[in-house]
Order: structure tokens, then C-alpha cells, then sequence
């Protein structure tokens, strides 16, 4: 069983191991992410965002379970769709 103690001795070692590059590290990529988030909320883009994931578990449980012709369908689907995303991001 995991002590407490010892998970808390090791979260404060990697905290005050941290250097100023690995803070500005991190808050570069929270606002980056932060930015994507907020983006995709509330638009077309989040119907889309939510399609592809599902699509993607769907995916991994039809390989799981193999499932051969609905993974190879899915896994056809996703190619599209990402072909399709490309092509309209280029337009």
C-alpha cells in the first residue's frame, strides 16, 4: 500500500526541483490549450471534435473486441475524415 507520506516527500521533490524554464514551460502550454478550449466551445468545431473522438473509441473497442470488419470500416472513416479536415483547411 502506498504511504502518504512518501507520495507527499515525492510531490515536493519534483516541485522544488522545478526551474523557472519548466513553470514558463507549463504556463505556455495551459494557455495554448486554454486557447483551444475556448475556441472550440460553443461551435461547429466542438460537434466535431466530440464526432472524431467517438469515432476513435469506437475504434479502439471494435479492435479490443475484434470486430475486423467494423474496425476496418471505422478506421476508413477516420482517414476521411481527416483527408477532409485537410482539404477544407487548405481552401
Amino acid at each position: 500500500m502506498l504511504n502518504t507520506n512518501s507520495f507527499f516527500d515525492g510531490v515536493f521533490d519534483i516541485i522544488f526541483s522545478m526551474k523557472i524554464n519548466d513553470v514558463i514551460d507549463i504556463l505556455i502550454v495551459a494557455y495554448i490549450f486554454y486557447k483551444i478550449f475556448m475556441f472550440i466551445k460553443d461551435t461547429r468545431a466542438e460537434q466535431v471534435l466530440k464526432g472524431i473522438v467517438l469515432l476513435f473509441v469506437a475504434t479502439q473497442v471494435s479492435e479490443i473486441l475484434k470486430l475486423h470488419t467494423l474496425y476496418w470500416i471505422l478506421v476508413k472513416s477516420l482517414d476521411l475524415g481527416f483527408i477532409e479536415i485537410k482539404l477544407n483547411i487548405i481552401e
